[in-house]
């Protein structure tokens, strides 16, 4: 009898070896590729997954403000340096952002007056995605009903050492 008991709580025993062998590989298979949780983890820290970081940039970044001169005001934030990309969030006026660099890439406002008329975009920095230039200032604004006012806005710098490139 007492073998039949030795024996029945080393097949237990086994079976725990089995258990663990087997959530072992499963956790291995899982990290081949972007488990469930991926993407909501990536949004927990403000990082979208169809959000491509740049090469080269300025590291420490610098301020800007969302438009606030004309209606409407603030800016979007899309996902690639693109008009037809993904809206992502949105700046309302006056909004400080901090981006890390610029490229270029589709021009959300031509029929904007030059310098707004621009392709470049705006990373930024907290990885959150593109503004373009059109939509964003160098100072806080004072935002104009009539839309009429044309002056008193100093355009977004795009300072040549923080030309970046898509990763």
């Amino acid at each position: 009898m007492q073998n039949v008991l030795v024996t029945q709580q080393g097949s237990k025993g086994g079976d725990r070896l089995v258990n663990i062998v087997v959530s072992i590989v499963i956790g291995v298979l899982l990290m081949g590729s972007a488990p469930f949780w991926w993407h909501p983890m990536l949004k927990a820290v403000g990082q979208e997954p169809e959000i491509p970081s740049i090469e080269g940039g300025c590291g420490d970044g610098y301020t800007l403000f969302a438009q606030n001169k004309w209606s409407p005001a603030g800016a979007s934030i899309r996902a690639r340096p693109d008009v037809g990309a993904k809206k992502v969030g949105s700046l309302g006026g006056n909004e400080p952002l901090v981006v890390d660099g610029w490229v270029t890439g589709s021009v959300p406002y031509p029929n904007n007056p030059a310098p707004y008329d621009s392709n470049i975009w705006f990373h930024m920095k907290n990885g959150a995605g593109y503004v373009s230039f059109g939509g964003v200032r160098a100072q806080p604004t004072v935002f104009d009903p009539s839309s009429r006012d044309k002056t008193a806005q100093i355009p977004a710098p795009t300072p040549p050492a923080c030309k970046g490139t898509i990763k």
